[in-house]
């Protein structure tokens, strides 16, 4: 009786100190609710001396690891006010790293928003050496770009007033970050678009006070300097790097010093880089579109003027008709228009085909009328226009084939203009073509659950629905997904073929 009494008073004990222990669990679980992780690890203690310390005093002068920790620890609660106070305390009681110190000090300037005390900070940081220099120079220019102080930030490189030592090779090896050559090309053509956004600034004055000659030179100044930093995007085109935010103004400013050519080269290599980024197509369509624009006004001009010595020649009595006809200028500009303008809607339609299906764009007001809607509607997005130019050049398969993309995506079903133009795509190609049958087949029952399944739908979508019901469904292969409830997957044209597409056009003559 007495081994049986013991072994219940073992499993009892068990019990309760089973009991205790998931008691202090569920304690300790609802605290980490109440006052947070932190403090229930370390202790109240020790969370006390990390996070509302008077002076610091409990780090010793070895503990790098654990300021660090406390900063990290700091900074995430967004306590800036002690994560500066201990920023000062590490500068005398630990010897921790410089760039450590400066980017802890640079997140503190950002985050406070204090961009006085981030120059005086980085006036004393100008004076001595830092292990990764040209990385700070870096962070201080994009520090003074997004405070949009442009003037500053293209100065930044050229206030490094270190002095070197003569008698020692280290003095001139001022940095030794691994990207060292990739952060100096960054921060240089950072500088370049500073220069550009100040190039700009002049050209606002020039349209509001007028042509001034002082303004006019100092804005050509401006755009040689930003053109000589920006060059170096090619380099990063070649390398194969994003880089979007530095084509824009080297394209304008290209243009701006009469160099069209060259600016569609860089879009052509761009483009080749980096085929899946639809921006370089983007771009490409705007190239041409001012293309266009400067050939148009080219074709004005040269019609005024040739009116304009017609008019003369008629009133002069002593020229001749053979001398006027051969004076007549003969400007070799309008033959070029519509070739630009078909390769300008080859890009555009490709761009439409990369994009497609996306969203429709968000309208604070509903538009009352059709009319309205077809205008705010082409007016914001490209593609509705792309779609009508297509139907007008007679591109109907392209026209179709973007029609059906754009109203793949549910949010463009509540508009009447993409369904108008589905339609008239339709109806232009034939309605018992191969195209039409295999485009309906493939979306029949997605878009009969999804689609015609919202409510308030226009009437036009009603018309397409018809459409569905009486075109016959293509024939559809065992493998292709027939049972599944959506129908088959739509088919996706790999990188590689509209990489071999493009090189194909993109080599051809557009000069003048």
């Amino acid at each position: 009786m007495s081994e049986v009494t013991v072994s219940a008073a073992r499993i009892r004990g068990k019990r309760k100190l089973y009991l205790l222990r998931t008691q202090r669990i569920v304690r300790f679980l609802l605290n980490c609710k109440k006052n947070g992780l932190s403090q229930e690890m370390l202790g109240g203690r020790s969370y006390s001396e990390l996070s509302m310390p008077e002076d610091f005093s409990c780090f010793k002068r070895s503990e790098r690891f654990r300021i660090m920790c406390a900063m990290w620890h700091l900074l995430s609660k967004h306590k800036f006010s002690e994560a500066a106070r201990l920023l000062v305390h590490s500068l005398y009681a630990a010897q921790l790293p410089a760039s450590w110190v400066w980017r802890v000090a640079f997140h503190i300037f950002r985050c406070t928003d204090s961009p006085e005390a981030f120059r005086k900070f980085n006036k004393a940081l100008d004076q001595v050496r830092v292990a990764d220099e040209n990385n700070r120079i870096l962070e201080k220019i994009l520090f003074h770009m997004t405070h949009l102080d442009w003037e500053t930030a293209s100065k930044c490189r050229a206030d490094k007033v270190t002095p070197r030592d003569k008698y020692s090779n280290m003095g001139v090896v001022l940095s030794r970050e691994p990207e060292i050559a990739h952060v100096q090309r960054l921060s240089r053509l950072y500088e370049g678009l500073s220069l550009y956004a100040m190039w700009l600034g002049q050209l606002n004055r020039l349209d509001d006070r007028g042509i001034s000659e002082e303004i006019h030179t100092h804005a050509d100044d401006l755009a040689e300097k930003a053109l000589f930093r920006l060059q170096e995007v090619e380099a990063l085109i070649s390398a194969g790097h994003l880089c979007d935010i530095f084509v824009r103004p080297l394209i304008e400013i290209l243009e701006y010093f009469g160099e069209p050519e060259r600016a569609r080269a860089v879009l052509v290599n761009y483009h080749h880089s980096l085929p899946e980024n639809p921006n370089t197509i983007r771009y490409l369509c705007e190239w041409y579109k001012r293309r266009l624009h400067s050939c148009d006004r080219k074709s004005e001009l040269g019609a005024s003027c040739l009116s304009n010595l017609s008019s003369e020649a008629l009133s002069d009595p002593n020229v001749s008709q053979e001398d006027n006809s051969g004076n007549q200028p003969k400007p070799n500009v309008t033959p070029t228009v519509p070739k630009i303008q078909r390769r300008l809607l080859k890009y555009r339609i490709k761009f439409s085909k990369h994009v497609l299906p996306e969203p429709a764009p968000v309208m604070t007001v509903r538009p009352g009328s059709v009319i309205e809607e077809k205008r705010l509607l082409r007016s914001s997005f490209p593609h509705l226009s792309t779609i009508v130019a297509c139907l007008k050049h007679g591109n109907f398969g392209d026209a179709l084939y973007i029609s059906f993309a754009l109203l793949d995506h549910p949010s463009w079903a509540i508009y009447t203009e993409p369904w108008r133009l589905l339609k008239k795509s339709i109806e232009s190609m034939g309605q018992k073509s191969p195209e039409v049958v295999h485009a309906i087949s493939i979306r029949r029952r997605s878009w009969s659950k999804v689609h015609f399944q919202l409510p308030d739908l226009p009437t036009a979508a009603a018309k397409v629905q018809k459409l569905f019901k009486t075109v016959a469904p293509s024939v559809i292969s065992e493998t292709s997904g027939a049972d599944d409830l959506l129908g088959s997957a739509l088919r996706i044209e790999p990188l590689h073929l509209s990489r071999a597409e493009f090189s194909d056009l993109s080599d051809l003559d557009t000069s003048a």
